[in-house]
């Protein structure tokens, strides 16, 4: 099995970096859904935990 190559965007260093960018782009109420996980957050701190 081969390793696939991760590409890197020079444009988002990092997830924050993207997650501004998201927030600039998209309507609010869509960014404050995505951005806020759902239920008792159980997605949103298993994504944003290390």
């Amino acid at each position: 099995m081969s390793k696939a190559k991760l590409a890197i965007n020079n444009n988002y260093p990092s997830v924050t970096d993207l997650r501004n960018k998201a927030k600039k782009k998209i309507p609010k109420f869509a960014f404050e859904y995505l951005d806020g996980g759902c239920n008792e957050d159980v997605n949103l701190i298993k994504n944003t935990s290390e």
